[in-house]
């Protein structure tokens, strides 16, 4: 059987005819799927934003505690120990100075 070409020029119309529809309902699709999950996507991100907001603050607390700890450590040998805190901040400035010097 001979193809005329008519009947290939409508067979080739007809595939642009599916092309058209099968990229139309596509579209269609990929905005209705966007609609279904963008909600889901963002309520996962604030989960996981606000989960990293408390660890940081933790971490923060954290760090706060033990700067204040050491702080308060610091001051108990300064106050036990007053001379050998004097000498070792003179013995800390006198190599500042040096190292700065250089």
């Amino acid at each position: 059987m001979a193809s005329t070409p008519d009947s290939a020029k409508d067979t080739q119309e007809k595939l642009e005819a599916d092309i058209a529809k099968l990229r139309e309902e596509l579209s269609s699709l990929s905005r209705s799927v966007k609609e279904v999950i963008q909600p889901q996507v963002k309520q996962r991100v604030n989960r996981v934003r606000d989960a990293a907001v408390d660890v940081a603050e933790d971490m923060q607390s954290r760090a706060r505690e033990y700067g204040e700890a050491a702080a308060a450590s610091v001051r108990d040998s300064v106050r036990t120990h007053p001379m050998a805190a004097m000498g070792i901040a003179f013995v800390a400035g006198a190599l500042a100075a040096i190292l700065l010097r250089r």
